[in-house]
């Protein structure tokens, strides 16, 4: 998130604050098929949901709950331009 301009940024982060993603986590729009992870807990496998935040919506929030730990991982923020070009996760 460092990279986003402040004003991208400021944005995403009232938008997360509206949405209250740990209180909804299947807001956003499941991916298909199922993703390995790489965490500080260990590997996980599951699925990745999608969110569109930001001005105009224009970025993608890629995020993963864990519903073992109880703890959702947002695995990426990027314009929707660039967003689909890596299929590789890292946290």
């Amino acid at each position: 998130m460092k990279k986003l301009d402040e004003s991208v940024r400021s944005r995403i982060l009232e938008d997360l604050t509206e949405i209250d993603l740990p209180s909804n986590p299947e807001i956003g729009e499941l991916l298909s098929g199922s993703f390995l992870i790489e965490t500080p807990a260990g590997t996980i496998k599951g699925k990745v949901w999608k969110l569109k935040v930001g001005p105009r919506r224009d970025y993608r929030l890629f995020y993963l709950i864990d519903n073992k730990s109880k703890i959702i991982y947002i695995l990426r923020i990027s314009h929707r331009k660039k967003a689909y070009k890596r299929v590789k996760f890292r946290i």
